[in-house]
This record gives structure tokens, sequence and C-alpha cells, in this order.
């Protein structure tokens, strides 16, 4: 079997230091009859390398004889300070 992923992301958004991207990523895979897509929007501060926040929903999706099955996680994040975040 075989396995295909692209990934698109696409930025929305620029204010100040942070940027906003969209990010869609499908994914099939042969050995087992699934999809998997996923969609979302992330902020990221360029300055410190790493994501602010984000909203994302994955979608899993399998095919057998019994039939489809459909499998879906939405979630969502803030990054909090520390003491690595630069002033």
């Amino acid at each position: 079997g075989g396995q295909t992923v692209r990934t698109t992301y696409t930025i929305t958004k620029v204010d100040g230091d942070e940027m906003t991207q969209r990010e869609q990523k499908t994914g099939t895979f042969s050995a087992n009859s699934a999809t998997m897509t996923t969609n979302g929007t992330i902020v990221v501060k360029p300055s410190i390398l790493v994501p602010v926040s984000g909203d994302v929903t994955r979608t899993l999706s399998t095919t057998d004889v019994s039939g489809e099955v459909r499998q879906q996680f939405s979630f969502h994040w803030e990054r909090k300070s520390d003491s690595h975040t630069p002033n």
C-alpha cells in the first residue's frame, strides 16, 4: 500500500510581531483505507519560533467491510508566557 500526505500553509494575517497561518493537510493511506484531513488556524510569533495559539480540527475516516467510521477531533490551545519569553 501507499500513502500520500499534502500540507498547505497560507499566511492570512500579519499583526505586529504575530502571524496567522491557515493549515490544510490531507493524507490518504491505502494499507488501511484511511483518509485524514486537518484544517486549522495557527497564530505564530516568529521571533521566538513557537505557535502562540491555534484552533485545529482533524478528521480520520476509515472504510472496511462494515462501512465507514469517522472520528473528528477539535482542539484549541494558547501558549502562556514563561521565563523563556523575551520582554
